[in-house]
């Protein structure tokens, strides 16, 4: 498969969520996605986390898996139920870290959690890169952490 992006791409805070979704609507193996802070809004399903949300379950629906460790845990049981492999990262420091791996290759790494007042009130920047040297030292980071 070709990449997804082919050049590094900085995204601000109203650009997240539309470069996002198109990011995961190509994914077609895998996604890695370490996050601070996820929310799902179940009675708002046009927000824009309801639409990243939307097209995770899209994404897992296509048979591409998905893993996240979170900080909280109160959203694990209903990623779980869509069939997201969520776990909460259970150590004495706190997990802080916002980052999603697509297909091995592709890193979305900035401030924004998955959350609505990062997508529509924070001053939020990330940035999506193409490197899959990097790429395996993040998933690499992630499962030793997720086997820990």
């Amino acid at each position: 498969m070709c990449p997804i992006v082919s050049k590094n791409e900085l995204v601000l805070s109203n650009e997240f969520t539309k470069r996002l979704i198109s990011l995961l609507d190509e994914a077609y193996e895998s996604v890695y996605i370490f996050m601070f802070d996820w929310k799902w809004y179940k009675n708002d399903f046009s927000c824009d986390v309801s639409q990243i949300n939307q097209a995770l379950v899209r994404a897992v629906r296509r048979g591409v898996s998905v893993q996240t460790l979170l900080n909280y845990d109160e959203i694990v049981p209903t990623l779980q139920k869509v069939g997201i492999n969520a776990k909460k990262y259970n150590f004495k420091h706190l997990l802080h870290a916002k980052s999603i791996v697509i297909d091995r290759e592709t890193i979305v790494l900035g401030s924004h959690n998955l959350t609505q007042n990062a997508m529509v009130n924070n001053v939020e920047m990330s940035i999506v890169l193409n490197d899959k040297e990097l790429a395996g030292r993040i998933i690499k980071y992630f499962e030793n952490i997720w086997s820990s």
